[in-house]
């Protein structure tokens, strides 16, 4: 017999998205109801992240979708959403 582990969440669970600096390792959270697109650059050590603008603006913009989708499955659907993510402890 085989046994599978999956770890799944569903967009209402996420609440934040951090972004670490590769730099200095300082980590910036931003809330999804509150993300300002304001992370240009790391807030400890200054290092610009300009160049990496169209990626930070596309990790946005996946958070307004999730919220998006989070709002929109506290409606009356008949399915469940879930994202499926790789299992910490596995290996």
């Amino acid at each position: 017999m085989t046994t599978e582990v999956r770890t799944t969440i569903e967009p209402k669970d996420i609440m934040a998205v951090e972004i670490e600096c590769a730099q200095c390792g300082f980590r910036t959270v931003r809330t999804l109801t509150s993300w300002l697109g304001d992370s240009m650059r790391c807030s400890n050590c200054e290092k610009s992240w300009d160049e990496h603008k169209p990626m930070l603006k596309n990790i946005r913009d996946a958070a307004v979708l999730l919220r998006t989708v989070s709002l929109q499955t506290k409606e009356n659907m008949p399915f469940i959403v879930r994202i499926e993510i790789r299992n910490p402890e596995a290996k």
